[in-house]
């Protein structure tokens, strides 16, 4: 039977670590009164790992291990180098120049060619709880037609990101089945679209609707949309050290086409929180504009509407975002947090679904997005609690970790 090869997927749009208060399955209480899981028993995972390159890879990928029953997502401890310093001193402006570095730099394999669906209906959030912990709140939706999600945890940083099979579609084959080569999940703290660091500084980015971004100006180097993301989880202590990093460097979207822009929600353990988005004068819908500048908004939510006052669109995720708008000042807890994000959530069942919360997208098994998770950062804490889209619709409670080794 032929190896089949796990492909990662830097889901751009369109990714968390050991220490537990308990470990096993059973439920655990936290200080705002919402039942988690913890993680299972560890077990080495012996997938097939050829196109490893060192030791501390091979560590990394035995470490993967699956936490629902579904295959939906996995956790893994990362203590390999994934090379960030050199990506930044070599600069990328796209997903396969990115994706090129991690296979020539990572990996003893060729770049493969992989195609993403740009469906995403994201929501992201900052609520203070009744004990003066803030929690950054994330919904991730994207079309998948059968997603895998990995938490990757470091020893100062926890996030997710998703894994597709070489087509783009899980037909068959899993991280843990035994056969199916895990070798591109070396990749993986390169391609991370949310996360939070031992600072209390947490990041999600999410997809905004015009042409992609670009920069172009002398003396900066060039980062795209997971790349920044991944500097910001390493070297920011605040908000204030986020917005310097972007600063820091020409963003490029991954491509040209609609619905390739991204905007980034960014909070620290103080509450402050803002969305970072690129923006140019010639409007939303000019595909020749060669360059973009940055807009900060000072604001504790975001969806996929530009906050820019000059892009915003009047109907686009109106309920979705006043949904969470009056909610957030009277959320106050763990649980009131999954409870806010259930209310914006991408139902995987279309007939579940709230019509009203969606726009433009059409709804049935070949287009319907639905929210691959739903996770929680307490920025205060250091703790993370996420779960799979399809878990929190059947009633189950998230998994609680921290970062590894901790």
């Amino acid at each position: 039977m032929k190896t089949k090869h796990l492909l990662l997927l830097l889901a751009f749009a369109g990714m968390m670590a050991t220490g537990m208060a308990h470990n096993g399955h059973e439920s655990g209480s936290t200080p705002d009164s919402l039942p988690t899981r913890g993680l299972p028993k560890a077990i080495a995972n012996n997938n097939p790992k050829r196109f490893i390159r060192t030791p501390e890879q091979a560590r990394t990928l035995e470490s993967l291990q699956r936490l629902d029953a579904r295959g939906e997502l996995y956790v893994m401890d990362y203590t390999a180098d994934y090379c960030l310093d050199e990506l930044l001193a070599q600069g990328v402006k796209s997903n396969d120049e990115l994706i090129g570095f991690a296979y020539a730099k990572l990996l003893n394999m060729p770049m493969p060619k992989a195609k993403m669906d740009a469906r995403t209906g994201c929501s992201s959030f900052l609520v203070k709880s009744k004990n003066g912990h803030y929690l950054f709140c994330r919904n991730f939706d994207y079309k998948f037609s059968s997603p895998v999600n990995v938490v990757v945890r470091t020893a100062n940083t926890i996030g997710t990101f998703c894994m597709n099979m070489m087509d783009g579609k899980v037909k068959s084959g899993s991280p843990d089945d035994g056969n199916s080569d895990n070798s591109a999940c070396v990749a993986a703290p390169l391609g991370m679209v949310d996360g939070m660091n031992t600072h209390g500084v947490a990041i999600s980015v999410l997809t905004v609707p015009s042409y992609g971004a670009q920069q172009h100006v002398d003396g900066k180097g060039n980062v795209t949309t997971t790349v920044v993301v991944r500097e910001v989880l390493d070297k920011a202590r605040s908000v204030d050290d986020a917005l310097q990093i972007f600063d820091s460097h020409n963003f490029f979207a991954h491509g040209g086409d609609w619905k390739s822009n991204y905007h980034f929600f960014i909070a620290d353990a103080t509450g402050r929180a803002v969305v970072v988005e690129y923006v140019n004068e010639a409007g939303r819908d000019d595909k020749d504009v060669a360059e973009y500048s940055q807009r900060v908004t000072e604001i504790d939510y975001v969806t996929n509407n530009y906050m820019y006052p000059a892009w915003r669109e009047p109907l686009r995720d109106t309920l979705r975002e006043s949904k969470i708008a009056q909610a957030i000042g009277t959320t106050d807890s763990l649980a009131g947090a999954f409870r806010l994000l259930m209310s914006v959530h991408r139902m995987h069942d279309p007939q579940q679904q709230d019509k009203t919360l969606l726009w433009g997208d059409a709804v049935g098994p070949d287009a319907f997005p639905g929210t691959l998770w739903s996770v929680v950062y307490d920025l205060t804490a250091g703790k993370t609690y996420i779960a799979t889209g399809r878990e929190l619709e059947e009633g189950k409670d998230p998994f609680e970790m921290t970062f590894r080794g901790n």
